[in-house]
């Protein structure tokens, strides 16, 4: 098996990045996030890929972005805040890294 090409988790100060899979997200809560009245309006304005409208679509988008993710052609990660006092994980949205190879 070859090694992965993008990092699994990233870091900052303010945030924590995590890979999208079927095995790190719960599709529950993405569908919770992306069917939010401001997420299918002002945050997808340009971005009608994410206007997920069932179940269905969120499970489809986890497995379309685990097949980028082996074929090295994109990662998506979920954002998080970094946990604070009060330990809360709360998504607060996706992030995309897709490199040009030629």
């Amino acid at each position: 098996m070859a090694e992965p090409l993008f990092p699994e988790r990233i870091k900052t100060d303010r945030l924590v990045l995590g890979r999208i899979s079927s095995k790190t997200i719960d599709i529950f809560e993405l569908y919770v996030l992306c069917s939010t009245e401001s997420w299918q309006t002002d945050v997808t304005e340009h971005m009608p890929w994410f206007r997920f409208r069932t179940l269905s679509d969120v499970a489809e988008f986890v497995e379309h972005t685990e097949s980028e993710w082996r074929d090295r052609e994109t990662a998506r990660y979920t954002v998080r805040p970094k946990p604070g006092e009060d330990g809360t994980d709360e998504l607060a949205g996706l992030t995309a890294f897709g490199p040009e190879w030629d």
